[in-house]
């Protein structure tokens, strides 16, 4: 059986002080318990959701129906922007990346399904920096592929054994 002994004015349990319960720390408990019952019982009119509104300005569009047919994409997955504005978007089922320019004009396509370089088997990421070179993961190759602003080849293909690494830390 426990113990409770009154040690100047303080219970102790076991020898530990306990503390008193006190006029604050009442007064504390029950401002708590007020303020939650406030925060529940809220007007409905605090509770209503409002519309947010964005005004967005559509500054060219790529893709839909009636796009041409470079802008028909099929599963565009990754998407990334240059320094000068330029829209880098990758299409795997097509296995290109189409270049658009800030005016909503093809800049240039590159890529296509194949073996060699330049050529993609399974691409799966896309990477953009800011000087124009950009970077495809293929995975049907096991390799990185690498080209320059102007979608030359950078003749860089390289191959990994177990898994990729992220891209952007290249």
């Amino acid at each position: 059986m426990k113990t409770v002994k009154m040690v100047d004015g303080l219970t102790r349990l076991h020898g530990y002080p306990r503390a008193p319960v006190g006029p604050p720390i009442r007064f504390t408990m029950l401002a708590c318990a007020g303020l939650i019952a406030w925060a529940l019982t809220g007007s409905e009119a605090n509770a209503q959701d409002r519309p947010l509104v964005a005004d967005l300005e559509e500054v060219y569009r790529a893709g839909g129906l009636s796009a041409p047919e470079w802008a028909q994409f099929v599963n565009p997955t990754r998407m990334g922007f240059d320094a000068a504005g330029n829209l880098y978007v990758l299409d795997p089922a097509t296995s290109r990346v189409v270049v658009v320019g800030p005016s909503g004009d093809l800049v240039r396509t590159v890529g296509r399904e194949g073996e060699g370089p330049g050529e993609f088997q399974i691409p799966s990421d896309l990477v953009v920096w800011r000087d124009g070179r950009f970077g495809v993961v293929d995975m049907g190759h096991a390799a990185y592929q690498l080209f320059g602003p102007d979608g030359s080849d950078l003749g860089r293909f390289a191959r990994w054994h177990h898994r990729p690494c992220r891209l952007d830390r290249l």
